[in-house]
C-alpha cells in the first residue's frame, strides 16, 4: 500500500501545476450570470487539461514520450466523454428522483455522495483503461471486471475514494449551513477552491493509482488498440 501510494504520488507531482489548475477550474461559482458562464467555462477548461493529464501520465507510466497534447486530445476524447456520460448516469437519475419524491437536503447530499463514491469505486479501473486500450463501452466491463478479481490490490485505491466521499460530503454539509445565513456567496470560494483542489488531486491520485496496478498485469501488455 505504501510502495503505491509512494510511487502514484511522486508520478503525479510531476503534472502538480496542472492538476491544481484543473481543481481552480472546477471551483464553481454559485449565482449570476458571469458566475454561470464561468463556471461553465471552468467545466469546459477542466474537461480538456484532464484528458491531456490522464494522457501524460499514462504515457509516464508505460515509459514512453507523451504526445503532444492536441493529439492525447484528439486520441481520447470521444472514449473519455462516453464513459463520463455512461458513469454519471446513475447521479442523474438519483437527481430527477430527488426531484419527484421531495426527501431531506441533508439525506439528499448524503445519497448523492455515496452513491458517487460506489461509481467511483467500481470504475477505479475504468478511466485508466480508456486511456491504456483506448476503449468505451467495453472499458467499463473490463474495468468492473478486473476490480472483482484484484479487489485486495485495490483496497488502497478504495481508500482514497472514501476520503473523497467524505471531503465531498463535509464540504455540502458545511456550505448548506453557510448559505442559510447572512454570509456573502462570494466570501466562500476560497474554501470551495481548497476542497475542489483537494479532490482534484485525489482523482488524479486515484486515476494514477489505478493505472501502475493495470499496466503492472498482463492484461494491459498488449499494445493499445487504434
Amino acid at each position: 500500500m505504501k510502495q503505491l501510494f509512494t510511487q502514484s504520488v511522486q508520478l503525479l507531482n510531476a503534472h502538480l501545476g496542472w492538476v491544481l489548475f484543473v481543481g481552480i477550474c472546477n471551483t464553481q461559482l454559485l449565482s449570476g450570470e458571469i458566475a454561470s458562464n464561468l463556471s461553465l467555462l471552468g467545466i469546459i477548461v477542466s474537461f480538456i487539461m484532464g484528458i491531456i493529464i490522464y494522457g501524460r501520465i499514462i504515457a509516464q507510466i508505460q515509459g514512453r514520450d507523451a504526445l503532444p497534447a492536441f493529439k492525447i486530445f484528439k486520441e481520447n476524447w470521444f472514449n473519455y466523454i462516453i464513459v463520463t456520460m455512461l458513469l454519471g448516469l446513475p447521479l442523474f437519475l438519483y437527481a430527477q428522483l430527488s426531484k419527484l419524491f421531495p426527501i431531506p437536503v441533508e439525506f439528499s447530499i448524503f445519497g448523492k455522495e455515496a452513491i458517487r463514491a460506489l461509481i467511483n469505486t467500481l470504475a477505479i479501473y475504468v478511466l485508466p483503461l480508456v486511456f491504456i486500450k483506448r476503449l468505451h463501452l467495453l472499458a467499463i466491463l473490463a474495468g468492473i471486471v478486473f476490480l472483482i478479481q484484484n479487489f485486495k490490490k485495490s483496497i488502497p485505491i478504495i481508500f482514497m475514494i472514501v476520503c473523497m466521499f467524505f471531503i465531498y460530503a463535509a464540504m455540502w454539509f458545511w456550505l448548506m449551513q453557510q448559505t442559510q445565513s447572512d454570509i456573502s456567496l462570494f466570501s466562500l470560494l476560497p474554501v470551495m477552491a481548497l476542497v475542489n483542489i483537494s479532490v482534484s488531486y485525489l482523482t488524479f491520485l486515484i486515476f494514477t493509482a489505478a493505472s501502475l496496478v493495470l499496466v503492472a498485469m498482463p492484461l494491459t501488455k498488449s499494445k493499445p488498440r487504434l
